[in-house]
């Protein structure tokens, strides 16, 4: 019988303004409890941003190439960023069970840090020294981009 009240005493929100409410206070109240939740939706959103940023930027440069004369057509773009895309994920499939383990022993204020440490290093390698989009250096930058990326 006490069972029965606790059923009939909860309200559950029934419009969408009123299940929107319920789930942002009920959000505020989980992030505002400890600064990690804040952490893990941030490094979250920049997980799945920075890659897609990436791509884009990656796409915009290796095409300008073909403009340029120094690539045939835009097939070998396509061809070039395909190589690029499968070693990236070629070298991040075997290291992510070694990133797990890593980020579940060390702090996540150490962790993060040196994330995006690397990933900083990595632009200015691809800025200051990639020159041109089928060197080795351009796809090394890029799979450690991806894997700092995933140590976030």
């Amino acid at each position: 019988m006490e069972g029965a009240d606790y059923a009939v005493a909860v309200h559950e929100p029934e419009t969408i303004c009123e299940k929107v409410a319920y789930l942002s206070r009920r959000s505020w109240e989980v992030f505002s409890s400890d600064i990690k939740y804040a952490y893990c939706l941030l490094g979250s959103m920049a997980f799945s941003l920075t890659p897609l940023a990436i791509q884009v930027y990656l796409v915009q440069w290796i095409t300008s190439f073909v403009d340029s004369g120094y690539l045939e057509s835009e097939e070998v773009s396509k061809k070039l960023l395909a190589k690029i895309s499968v070693l990236s994920i070629v070298f991040l499939l075997p290291a992510v069970p070694l990133i797990g383990k890593a980020v579940d022993k060390i702090s996540e204020q150490v962790m993060i840090p040196i994330a995006f440490f690397i990933r900083m290093v990595m632009c200015l390698i691809m800025v200051f020294c990639v020159k041109v989009p089928d060197s080795w250096l351009l796809t090394f930058v890029i799979v450690m981009l991806t894997l700092a990326t995933a140590v976030e």
